[in-house]
């Protein structure tokens, strides 16, 4: 397995159905301590040998970088890394309990209180933004293509329908009729 999809700055790589620009942009914005742990190959080298010792083969390496790489932007929180590592790795519980440990002690303990205080900071911008715009600029957009049945006129209300329309049908000859058979008895001699 190519190291760079196991670090966590290139787990996005390996990953589908995710915009890895606002990954980027977003680690980007992090402290330098935190930006080198993400792309360091020794958290890459770290993190395959905690797969070796777990038994979790080479192509779950880059699940369990891309749960390190989300931590660290802040879109998941420590608490929330065993139930990450469970789901996607298939361990029972307790051994993702224990391996989300050793990460947060192992990876994150050098730059917890960087990382701590600069997810706080974010989290304090982004309410004092919301706050500062005025309650009447914030306004939900319409939804579009969605047919909104208040809007749609009645329906007239028939009670009787209508007489059916009068058709002629075309007229076929009759076949000439039979003469009536008579009503004597045949008599054979």
């Amino acid at each position: 397995m190519d190291s760079f999809h196991t670090m966590p700055i290139g787990s996005i790589y390996a990953r589908e159905n995710i915009s890895t620009m606002d990954y980027l942009d977003i680690a980007q914005s992090l402290p330098d301590d935190v930006k080198g742990m993400l792309a360091s190959v020794s958290t890459a080298s770290y993190l395959r040998g905690l797969a070796r010792s777990y038994d979790i083969t080479e192509g779950k390496i880059p699940s369990i970088a891309f749960a390190v790489l989300e931590i660290s932007i802040g879109k998941k929180t420590f608490a929330q890394l065993p139930a990450i590592l469970s789901t996607e790795l298939k361990l029972p519980n307790d051994k993702a309990q224990t391996m989300a440990a050793e990460i947060e002690k192992d990876v994150f303990a050098s730059i917890r209180s960087k990382l701590d205080s600069f997810l706080r900071d974010q989290k304090v911008k982004s309410t004092s933004v919301t706050s500062k715009i005025p309650p009447t600029t914030i306004k939900a957009r319409p939804i579009q293509n969605v047919l909104n049945l208040k809007e749609l006129p009645p329906k007239p209300s028939s009670k009787t329908l209508p007489p059916a329309p009068k058709t002629e049908h075309p007229k076929f000859p009759l076949p000439p009729k039979r003469p009536q058979p008579s009503t004597q008895p045949i008599r054979f001699t």
